[in-house]
């Protein structure tokens, strides 16, 4: 998941949406292909999904309280949603109401991973 947001932070960086002023004047931020960016970002995205994915069958063969594999479900589908939020504003020419919305998304999936995270361990209350 860190990777996958250190990607996508240089994405918005290097593209026309990274705090210019102007799009006629762009002031320059990244001294990468944009391109090169968007790739490694994407492959990093569907090893991400791919993990969360394997997870889910480990999960399921230790056969994992519900409120795990609700969390995870929910994981699963905001990450899916990204990447397809990804790929429209890769194909539409990165709109920025759309990048708001990727961001917004980027947002709700760490919350996410965070809060599969901390379902899967046990808080044990400790004598007073």
């Amino acid at each position: 998941m860190s990777a996958v947001l250190i990607t996508g932070t240089m994405v918005t960086g290097a593209g026309p949406h990274a705090g210019d002023k102007s799009l006629q004047r762009p002031v320059p931020r990244l001294e990468v292909e944009i391109t090169t960016l968007v790739h490694m970002h994407s492959t990093l995205l569907i090893a991400y999904l791919s993990l969360l994915v394997a997870l889910g069958f480990a999960l399921a063969a230790v056969r994992a309280p519900r409120p795990v594999m609700t969390r995870l479900g929910v994981l699963v589908v905001l990450v899916t949603a990204q990447g397809a939020l990804g790929a429209v504003q890769f194909f539409t020419g990165v709109p920025a109401a759309l990048v708001a919305l990727h961001v917004a998304g980027a947002g709700a999936a760490t919350a996410a991973t965070a809060a599969l995270w901390a379902s899967m361990r046990e808080r044990n209350t400790t004598a007073v």
